[in-house]
């Protein structure tokens, strides 16, 4: 049997992902996004319940690691 989804991550930014945001909202799912410096301001990484700061969009390492130093929430 499978576990209910608990958190959602949001690899992605602007207009998409504020959609995503208020859809798992409405869902009753906690949001984690990722950003990079450049975002940490933007409403996607402000918003969710969780905002995890990486490097790069692509780097798979940091993207498996939603707990640390980068983490906020």
């Amino acid at each position: 049997m499978s576990q209910p989804t608990k958190k959602l991550l949001i690899a992605n930014r602007g207009e998409i992902a504020m959609r995503i945001l208020r859809s798992a909202r409405d869902l009753d799912l906690k949001t984690v996004a990722i950003y990079q410096d450049a975002d940490s301001s933007a409403p996607h990484a402000l918003q969710a319940d969780e905002a995890v700061l990486v490097p790069a969009y692509i780097d798979q390492c940091a993207l498996s690691s939603f707990s640390g130093p980068g983490t906020r929430g």
